[in-house]
């Protein structure tokens, strides 16, 4: 559908770069796509949405583990796709105040 009156898109039809008045490709950032949820799920939520997910795709193999992810560093875009960059190895460094810290050790782009 279309944007309402004076309103605009949540997310970016066609190749943005296509478009004068748009944004250059490089300009876009990820809060164009995604928006925060605020809701806090429990776990059994958290479950469920991703057996949907899974049952939803499971034509095409469904939901499975890519790596085990420490963290998010951040997301990168190629082309248009978006990856999403994790850290996968660490090492405990220090403590400040009873909380441990790490470095990174390993990353994967996904």
């Amino acid at each position: 559908g279309s944007p309402p009156e004076g309103g605009t898109s949540p997310l970016p039809a066609g190749n943005p770069g296509d478009d004068p008045q748009r944004h250059h490709p490089r300009d876009l950032r990820l809060s164009h796509f995604a928006r925060e949820d605020p809701h806090v799920y429990a776990p059994a939520e958290i479950q469920a949405m991703l057996d949907a997910v899974h049952d939803g795709n499971a034509r095409a193999g469904g939901l499975r583990p890519v790596c085990k992810a420490y963290g998010i560093i951040g997301t990168v875009r190629f082309l248009d796709c978006f990856y999403l960059t994790l850290i996968t190895n660490r090492r405990k460094v220090g403590q400040i105040g009873g909380n441990a810290i790490y470095s990174i050790k390993g990353t994967e782009t996904v």
